[in-house]
């Protein structure tokens, strides 16, 4: 039955997923291969199907796919900025498209459904690992944790995590979000091992920047006095921790070097070379937690009833890591070149470590005593769901603070 449940999850997501780019097609900004999803996609063609050479891909479809990658016909080589480790999660799934596709392009329909199983699954994956976290702490069956699973559920349509995981299936952060969740769940279980060193320096390949997550989260998760906290860091930092550590860490990013010799004749290059972080001295905080244009706290209010508990009704060092993770990519993202990140839903950033604020609202329902909290967060959830369906990919008004565009979008018809 436990099992069954996780397949019902699965089965009701990949649904949603599937019929939601039903209609989207190919080459065009809904499907799942476009911009930044094909940057992260198209090591996987370029690998099985065009032996990395620009001119064996289909005609301009670069410029087709919203210009992800670039294919550079003059050097005869596939240039992306983006980390292959989105496609490694991607690529079992997508080899059983390739396998079944009559047309083997990489670019036709069975190849962007591959996409979409993948994010459903890792989605579920996350939830999976979320669910056993929340065993754990009871040790108690499942099926009995039913403040749990309300805190999970208005957690996942409450916030843009849900988005990400059946709308965007090609961005990386429903990746990181399964992986971080995984993270979680060993940490919970105090298992400092190489289940936690691998999943660790998967997430690095994902995206390097969720260093960020690591560190404060081997430190801090489960860590309710600063003993414990010794503890945990005599364990991770011993001369054969480090060793393997680095060992794993060259293995990992061997590909990566090797592709970044191969595009930019350097074994270490930043692929983001013309971004940077541009607003040291002016950061876009406000921007990125309250603006119509992506605002973290505007789409997803059911974070704001969060941060209230962590700040006022519950005061352990337990919260010190929701809050510095918080905090740390507020301040990350509030001083880079496109702080809002481009087209997103809710500042997609903050759904990657979404699973350790989704474990802190579930001892936030624990602990309320009045059900108007409960009362509070249903309606933040409905309030995000409605803006999550009738939002169209990207916030399309005239500037980050155009609160008509966002009534608008408030308003707007169910895409």
């Amino acid at each position: 039955m436990y099992r069954f449940r996780f397949l019902l999850i699965f089965a009701f997501l990949l649904f949603f997923s599937l019929n939601r780019h039903s209609k989207a097609g190919v080459f065009n900004y809904h499907s799942e291969i476009w911009a930044d999803k094909a940057g992260y996609n198209v090591y996987l063609p370029a690998l099985f199907i065009y032996n990395f050479e620009a001119k064996n891909f289909p005609d301009s479809v670069d410029f087709k796919t919203g210009e992800g990658f670039l294919l550079n016909k003059n050097t005869n080589k596939v240039i992306t900025k983006y980390p292959y480790g989105v496609a490694l999660l991607q690529s079992p799934f997508w080899l059983v498209a390739h396998f079944l596709a009559k047309e083997k392009t990489g670019y036709n329909k069975a190849y962007h459904k591959a996409i979409d199983v993948a994010a459903v699954f890792y989605f579920t994956l996350g939830i999976f690992f979320i669910d056993k976290i929340l065993f754990l702490r009871r040790q108690k069956p499942p099926k009995d944790d039913r403040v749990g699973w309300w805190a999970v559920i208005l957690s996942i349509f409450g916030t843009s995590v849900f988005y990400y995981g059946v709308y965007e299936t090609g961005m990386s952060h429903i990746y990181s979000f399964a992986v971080f969740a995984a993270i979680l769940f060993f940490l919970q279980k105090e298992k400092i091992g190489v289940t936690l060193l691998l999943l660790s320096v998967l997430a690095l390949i994902i995206r390097p920047i969720n260093v960020v997550f690591l560190i404060p989260t081997l430190i801090l998760y489960n860590n309710d006095s600063f003993e414990k906290i010794k503890q945990r860091l005599s364990n991770i930092f011993t001369l054969k921790g480090i060793i393997l550590v680095a060992f794993v860490l060259c293995l990992a990013f061997l590909p990566q070097i090797c592709y970044n010799q191969y595009a930019f004749e350097h074994f270490s290059v930043n692929s983001y070379q013309n971004e940077g972080f541009i607003f040291l001295t002016n950061p876009k905080i406000s921007e990125v937690l309250f603006s119509p244009n992506n605002g973290l706290f505007l789409y997803s209010p059911l974070l704001l009833l969060l941060l209230s508990f962590l700040f006022f009704k519950n005061q352990k060092i337990e919260n010190a890591l929701p809050l510095l993770l918080l905090l740390l990519y507020t301040i990350i993202y509030s001083t880079w070149w496109s702080y809002n990140l481009g087209c997103g839903f809710g500042h997609r950033a903050f759904v990657d470590i979404m699973p350790v604020f989704i474990l802190s609202f579930v001892r936030f329902l624990e602990q309320i005593k009045t059900r108007i909290y409960l009362i509070i967060a249903v309606f933040c959830m409905i309030f995000t769901m409605k803006l999550m369906l009738s939002f169209d990919t990207c916030f399309f008004g005239v500037s980050d603070w155009d609160w008509n565009g966002f009534l608008q979008l408030l308003k707007g018809k169910i895409k």
